[in-house]
């Protein structure tokens, strides 16, 4: 975890106060597709796979069978969202470790698989019942919608979670859903429904691409 020592615009708000950037190792989302040609080993694979994700819907994924969906073709140790989310959720708990040896309180923003770590930060947190998080702010979550698992990970967050969605995001449209087999709607597309202090916000005028969260993010960001 580095200390960052210029902020932008979007932050304001919090001038005063220190900045931390976390690196981490992960996989980026477009990865995906380029895994599916490689480990699937022709171009035609991968582009009949992509245009099956395109089309897909969970009903459409039991329709089509499993071999119509990107994991069969990529083994699990390979595929990227399998070692994404390993990556992410260890990542979070050793976050929630540092945090919790500071006399600190925190408020934290996480865009794409970082707010997967924030998730997992948030569901570590919970467990000694450490209110530390003053606010959390999630920009494009790579992370499910599933509001009893929010539940509880809002027990950790004093204040608010605030949920920024766009349905532009052709990356997290196309690419994640089939990629967890269909059984997750990323925050990063939609609301997370019915849990008091989560804020939902649709940024879809500001955000047209899951790679224009970032520099859009002084529109929309509530601080």
């Amino acid at each position: 975890m580095r200390k960052v020592i210029r902020i932008g615009k979007s932050y304001e708000k919090y001038s005063g106060h220190e900045w931390y950037h976390i690196y981490w190792e992960s996989k980026r989302l477009y990865n995906i597709g380029s895994l599916i040609v490689t480990v699937g080993g022709t171009a035609t694979l991968g582009a009949a796979v992509t245009l099956a994700a395109k089309k897909a819907t969970k009903e459409a994924a039991k329709k089509l069978g499993p071999a119509a969906t990107a994991l069969t073709f990529i083994p699990f140790s390979k595929n990227p969202w399998h070692v994404a989310m390993v990556k992410a959720e260890k990542t979070g708990v050793l976050l929630a470790d540092i945090l919790t040896r500071t006399s600190k309180k925190y408020v934290l923003l996480g865009h794409s698989l970082g707010a997967r770590v924030i998730y997992s930060t948030l569901r570590q947190l919970e467990k000694g019942q450490n209110q530390i998080i003053e606010d959390v702010h999630l920009l494009g979550g790579a992370v499910d919608s599933d509001s009893n698992n929010w539940k509880v990970a809002k027990k950790s967050v004093k204040n608010q979670i605030w949920n920024y969605y766009s349905n532009k995001d052709k990356v997290l449209s196309i690419l994640y859903k089939p990629s967890t087999l269909f059984t997750s709607t990323p925050i990063g597309t939609t609301r997370i429904e019915d849990v008091a202090g989560i804020r939902n916000k649709d940024v879809s005028k500001e955000v047209g691409g899951h790679m224009k969260y970032k520099r859009n993010a002084h529109s929309f960001v509530e601080m």
